[in-house]
């Protein structure tokens, strides 16, 4: 597969900047946020898109009202440059963490710094996706003033002129073939563990994670069940390690977006609502063809999850927007009463991704 067949499968289009973007989530609740330059109106908590960057194209200087996190799925690092709000200049690498250790898996950028991205090989690609919260709108993008940000920040100016004008990849380019990601075999999922220090889930048999962002937004939600103010968004960092691992059926306030890292696939099981079954699976799409590197789970459906092949290892990121409160997650019964009874036509399903099966060891 060529890069312009995948981006052609994954529903790409260009970015008005530079790139190819396809938007993938939007939380439906709405919130109004507390701190930070929003005034009283309201948005959605969070959102989220893919984003493929090729060759020398470069995601020019530009700042959000909200924080922006970025997570890795494969091509070459990321090279991130920020201008933070005291005038400080830093940079990030969003990559693999196995191939260097100053690079991270996922990536936060602060409200209201200026920043900028470039591929460390211009000669290769790298496909991430992006979310923010509280939910990024258009108005919210700030382009550099008129007269660009040297004269704001001089003691930065070989930086800020190098990125500040981009070129569209060639269509030459974009029939370069495409590098299939390396498998992560189990000593890498126990290096990524122990890199970042991922703890044991306290209700996942065979889970590990961390948490990696918590945003400083408060908002309060507008059209939910949840109570008092909290967090506009958070993340974590979670490996499930190979073997019949998985986690039982329970339920968020909260939308909840999964975000594939590296590995093998997940299994999601879902009971919305109204009773309907279906399932998704979380996983690299050149390996898998009906895999997702997104998966959402709807606020107030049920779900569970299994690995696909008990062989592999994945690791992957969450995001819950509003973030994540352990008073919001709610679990069924041991062995699927409740939801055999509200749900006794998806019996066999229940009862095999039932509490008692997949207590944590």
């Amino acid at each position: 597969m060529n890069l312009s067949t995948f981006a052609t499968s994954m529903g790409f289009e260009p970015h008005s900047v530079t790139g190819m973007i396809k938007c993938t989530w939007f939380t439906e609740h709405m919130v109004k946020v507390d701190t930070g330059e929003f005034g009283d109106e309201t948005r959605r908590a969070g959102t989220s898109i893919y984003l493929l960057l090729s060759g020398e194209e470069k995601m020019t200087w530009h700042k959000l009202k909200s924080d922006e996190v970025l997570f890795f799925h494969h091509g070459v690092p990321l090279k991130i440059h920020l201008i933070l709000p005291d005038g400080k200049y830093q940079s990030k690498l969003l990559g693999n963490t196995l191939t260097n250790e100053e690079v991270d898996f996922q990536v936060v950028i602060p409200h209201g710094s200026w920043f900028a991205y470039e591929l460390t090989d211009k000669l290769q690609y790298a496909f991430y996706s992006e979310v923010v919260a509280p939910g990024f709108e258009f108005k919210d993008w700030s382009a550099p003033p008129e007269g660009g940000l040297v004269p704001l920040f001089p003691q930065h100016k070989d930086i800020i002129e190098a990125l500040a004008t981009t070129n569209r990849a060639s269509s030459d380019f974009m029939n370069s073939v495409l590098v299939r990601p390396e498998k992560f075999d189990t000593e890498m999922m126990e290096l990524i563990a122990s890199k970042l220090q991922l703890a044991p889930h306290p209700v996942c048999r065979g889970g590990f994670f961390s948490e990696v962002w918590r945003t400083e937004h408060s908002v309060t939600v507008t059209n939910g069940s949840h109570k008092g103010k909290r967090q506009a968004g958070s993340s974590i960092y979670m490996v499930l390690k190979a073997g019949k691992n998985g986690l039982a059926w329970h339920i968020h306030k909260s939308d909840e977006l999964l975000i594939y890292h590296g590995g093998g696939a997940i299994k999601f099981h879902f009971l919305d609502e109204d009773g309907n079954y279906s399932n998704k699976i979380l996983g690299d799409t050149l390996s898998h063809s009906e895999a997702n590197y997104q998966v959402l789970v709807r606020h107030g459906t049920w779900y569970a999850f299994e690995l696909m092949d008990t062989s592999e290892s994945v690791f992957f990121g969450a995001v819950l927007a509003p973030a994540f409160v352990m008073g919001d997650w709610s679990t069924s019964e041991e062995k699927g009463v409740d939801l055999l009874q509200k749900y006794p036509q998806h019996g066999d399903i229940v009862r095999k991704m039932a509490t008692a099966n997949w207590m944590k060891n």
